[in-house]
């Protein structure tokens, strides 16, 4: 899990936040949402999230990038989807009770993502504003990239998928 003890995130609409959902927010909702956050850094190789344990929280990196994987009867992993500093990880957490149904592991780390716990974030989601909207479309682009994966990986060779896994953790880590 996150090694170092979480920080409360600071500043509203005026402190840019290194989100993107969350820096697209209305300044109002924004200022509103912030104060939920807490700051903490993302450890190389860490869970954040386990399979088949209850969402306790959303995870929006502020950089790096977190690998979505299902994880098989054997305990092997397949990654399913990457997420960095464009989305968010723990969605399924906006129906309380909801366990996760993959995890998720720290491939690029760093040392600002914020968290919210899902507590906050089904409230967020049951106001049907902004955040909802905003959050909602990134589901649904999110499933709509899984889809397009699975389709890459049954038709590209191993080279193509490793060139589109290196180009994407390249985007993601602002490095080579």
């Amino acid at each position: 899990m996150v090694t170092r003890r979480p920080s409360r995130a600071s500043g509203g609409a005026d402190q840019p936040v290194e989100n993107d959902l969350l820096a697209a927010l209305p300044p109002a909702d924004r200022n509103r949402i912030v104060p939920t956050l807490d700051v903490t850094p993302l450890a190389l190789k860490a869970l954040v999230q386990k399979s088949g344990d209850p969402v306790q929280y959303v995870y929006f990196p502020g950089g790096g990038f977190l690998s979505v994987v299902t994880v098989l009867e054997d305990g092997g992993m397949v990654e399913v989807a990457t997420v960095g500093r464009e989305g968010a990880v723990g969605v399924s957490g906006a129906v309380e009770g909801t366990n996760a149904e993959a995890a998720a592991i720290v491939q690029g780390e760093t040392e600002r993502c914020y968290r919210m716990t899902a507590e906050a974030f089904r409230r967020e989601m049951d106001r049907r504003g902004a955040f909802y909207d905003l959050l909602t479309r990134y589901a649904h682009a999110f499933v709509s990239f899984i889809m397009q994966s699975t389709a890459c990986n049954a038709v590209h060779s191993v080279e193509q998928r490793l060139a589109r896994w290196l180009l994407m953790a390249q985007d993601r880590m602002a490095t080579n």
